[in-house]
């Protein structure tokens, strides 16, 4: 499991807080997370490298990373 980042390079925790309106998703592996379909308030992103997940509810919270 590869450590999810954000601008530039900033190190994603749980309880950390990202905006969800912007185009742009999560970096993991030197690339960009995949943003999965919502189907519920929770926003989902996957590393399709090293299948790590981040998950954020509706708030921008981040609430669990695996």
């Amino acid at each position: 499991m590869s450590t999810p980042t954000i601008n530039g390079g900033y190190e994603l925790n749980i309880g950390d807080w990202i905006e969800l309106d912007v185009e742009s998703a999560p970096d993991c592996c030197e690339a960009e997370m995949r943003k999965a379909p919502k189907t519920t308030a929770q926003q989902t992103y996957r590393c399709d490298d090293c299948k790590t997940v981040l998950i954020v509810n509706s708030n921008g919270v981040i609430f669990d990373i695996r």
